[in-house]
């Protein structure tokens, strides 16, 4: 494995940019070249009308993150009053959304402090490259493609800041799912979509142990797709690469029978097949069935909602008869 990466400067639009080039080397001996580039401020808020909005917008998200806090404290405080035990507030499932939304809620907070605080970007300096004296035909420059950034006397490095920015989005997005959960936590007061949500809760173990099997088997079948294809596939290349490979395989995307018999034609149906009988064929369909089945104790266990304008209508008619 070798990386090779460099940054730039933009000083006109105040913009780093971090270029990295892999080479990765498989058991094979095989080169798998690959590249990222990415680009970030100088300075987390600049002076400009988007940055002033995005200031007062994430005030505006702290304050409603610190109600939201203490409304669970004083809903936890409510339970235990209730049950002499604070556990009881995480017997319901959405007892721990509410408590795993505001943990990843403070771990975004100290996060997106750490990449604001982050001294890469107080401590670069800019080392002009040489002037160029002018002649009769041109005026004096200087070899702009010699600036360097340097950063207490070495070449500047912005992976550390790059990696901390890629935890932030990644934390991020398991708050949205959590705030996506809560969203349909709401949505319930609807007859129609709170019978999908409370479908949804009634199945959530049943679901847990699918997605715990989905992800094991497929798993295993990646290993065999990096062992049988990884010399000659891009796709397979590596676990991670033949991980998603075979997971799109099984929505329809991913690579094709075709296309495995033409690297490894005894090895393609030793991956294939298995697969796609599994997955496609047992799994899938076992969502299926859990749905209907969650749909179905759902459906026996609700309780009938009358519309509001069926009840204000049999209200007035009673007013009348009466």
């Amino acid at each position: 494995f070798v990386r090779v990466d460099f940054t730039t400067y933009n000083p006109s639009a105040n913009l780093f940019g971090h270029a990295e080039f892999f080479v990765e080397r498989d058991n094979t001996g095989k080169l798998w070249p690959s590249m990222r580039v990415t680009t970030m401020k100088t300075e987390a808020y600049l002076n400009s009308t988007r940055d002033y909005a995005q200031i007062v917008l994430e005030i505006v998200v702290m304050i409603g993150v610190i109600m939201y806090a203490v409304g669970l404290i004083k809903d936890i405080a409510e339970v235990k009053t209730k049950t002499g035990k604070y556990s009881s507030f995480l017997a319901s499932f959405w007892g721990w959304v509410d408590l795993g939304l505001v943990v990843f809620y403070v771990i975004d907070f100290c996060i997106w402090v750490a990449i604001i605080a982050d001294p890469v970007r107080t401590s670069i300096s800019l080392n002009l490259g040489p002037a160029i004296a002018a002649t009769s035909t041109e005026a004096a420059t200087r070899q702009v493609p010699l600036d360097t950034l340097t950063r207490d006397g070495v070449s500047v490095g912005l992976s550390s800041l790059r990696d901390k920015t890629d935890i932030y989005w990644g934390f991020q997005a398991f708050t949205l799912m959590l705030m996506l959960l809560q969203f349909l936590r709401f949505l319930a007061f609807n007859t129609f979509l709170g019978t999908l949500v409370e479908t949804f809760v009634i199945i959530k173990t049943v679901l847990l142990q699918y997605t715990v099997v989905l992800v094991v088997s497929n798993v295993a079948f990646a290993y065999v797709g990096y062992a049988l294809f990884g010399h000659a596939m891009d796709d397979f290349h590596s676990f991670d690469r033949s991980f998603f490979t075979l997971l799109s395989t099984s929505i329809g995307n991913g690579v094709s029978y075709q296309d495995l018999v033409e690297v490894n034609p005894a090895g393609a149906p030793i991956l294939y097949v298995p697969y796609v009988f599994f997955h496609c064929l047992i799994l899938i369909n076992m969502v299926t069935a859990v749905l209907v089945e969650g749909y179905q104790v759902q459906q026996s266990q609700r309780v009938r909602h009358v519309p509001v304008g069926h009840q204000i209508q049999f209200g007035l008619a009673r007013q009348v008869n009466a």
